[in-house]
């Protein structure tokens, strides 16, 4: 009877054990088919990590690539929108250039229409053109002789006055006239813009005004070629010389 009993704990220790065994083992088995499918996942997300860096790298080129490209076609954009500018400032030249001489051709064809609606032929147009200037040139000499002239007479007025007594006006060129260029009311003087090469004279005379209205009278103490300096006549005297005042003679 004990002997049987040892039997079947024997059996029975057995079959644990083959059942314990039968468990580790299907334990194990799981584990390393868990362990492959993770060892498969880490290649695979490597793989996919590998692939993505290598798409960044690829995007990051790409991206290089467009913005060289880019800058280019934005450097020829303005290139060509500056050319542009300057053909349309040229042309709206051209255009103006172009309607000044339209115009200046319509007018002369008027001229011309109206010359021969007188009967009058272009040689005959061309001489009194010619004659026109040869008149303008004589009246230019004509003026400059009479510039000269009035110097003379005026320098004769001079010579004269300085024989005609103390008290008698100095004679200077008729129609003299300038501006008072800057005032001393401390010392009472003036300079004037008019000097010898004007007409004006030593210890000559001129009228102060503004806007039509008497001023005052100078007298020349200092005279130079182009400039005088004058002494404020104090029985003249309305109101304060200002710069920009006229004199005149």
């Amino acid at each position: 009877m004990l002997k049987a009993c040892l039997i079947l704990v024997i059996a029975l220790g057995l079959a644990a054990i083959g059942v314990s065994q039968f468990q580790v083992k299907a334990k194990i088995n799981q584990l390393t088919g868990d362990l492959a499918q993770q060892t498969q996942d880490a290649q695979n997300a490597r793989a996919a990590q590998r692939k993505a860096e290598n798409a960044e790298r690829q995007a990051k080129a790409d991206l290089e690539t467009l913005n060289g490209q880019f800058a280019e076609t934005q450097s020829r954009l303005e290139e060509t929108t500056r050319i542009a500018q300057q053909q349309r400032v040229r042309a709206d030249d051209l255009e103006s250039e172009l309607l000044s001489a339209t115009s200046q051709r319509n007018e002369a064809q008027r001229e011309l229409a109206q010359w021969r609606a007188l009967g009058v032929e272009i040689q005959v147009i061309q001489s009194m053109k010619n004659d026109l200037i040869a008149a303008r040139e004589a009246i230019s000499a004509g003026n400059a002789e009479r510039e000269i002239l009035l110097r003379e007479i005026g320098q004769i007025k001079y010579d004269l006055s300085k024989y005609e007594g103390p008290n008698s006006e100095i004679a200077m060129r008729d129609g003299l006239k300038g501006t008072v260029v800057a005032v001393d009311d401390n010392w009472d003087f003036v300079v004037v813009s008019v000097g010898e090469s004007d007409g004006a004279r030593q210890s000559g005379k001129l009228m102060v005004s503004r806007e039509g209205k008497l001023v005052g009278k100078i007298q020349i103490t200092s005279l130079e070629p182009n400039q005088s300096v004058a002494n404020v006549l104090p029985g003249w005297k309305q109101a304060d010389i200002q710069v920009g005042d006229t004199v005149l003679y």
